[in-house]
């Protein structure tokens, strides 16, 4: 019988690299994971919905903008739980999941990037309706 996963040992990778080319011009100042929804920068709510599951190991790589991005998890309440790592060149997802195996080795994880978060809004949306 497998061992249950606990919560605080899954360990959390967001892909907020890319570009955001699908939504420029929006994207030519602040990068995709910081675009607001509601009033609320993506990656805040996404970090958000990570720390009520009690997540403790969260890694986002970082690529456009990243100066950007690194600021904004300077913040506080991101200090003891979100790293941070600089991809000089976009890696892709199977490129940022290999560069990183030392730090998902052994570990359950998970990842997402905004797309996935979207669509995972859209399909609750959509239950709620119909």
């Amino acid at each position: 019988m497998a061992e249950p996963i606990h919560k605080n040992e899954i360990t959390v990778l967001i892909l907020a690299a890319g570009l955001g080319t699908r939504l420029k011009p929006l994207t030519d100042r602040w990068p995709k994971c910081l675009m607001p929804i509601s009033g609320k920068p993506l990656l805040e709510i996404w970090l958000d919905q990570i720390s009520q599951l009690k997540i403790s190991k969260v890694l986002v790589n970082l690529h456009y903008l990243s100066e950007v991005v690194s600021s904004f998890l300077k913040r506080p309440k991101y200090k003891d739980w979100v790293k941070s790592i600089y991809e000089p060149e976009l890696l892709g997802t199977a490129g940022t999941l290999q560069k990183n195996y030392g730090f998902l080795k052994g570990k359950q994880f998970f990842w997402f990037t905004a797309i996935i978060f979207v669509y995972a809004i859209l399909i609750l949306l959509l239950n709620f309706i119909f």
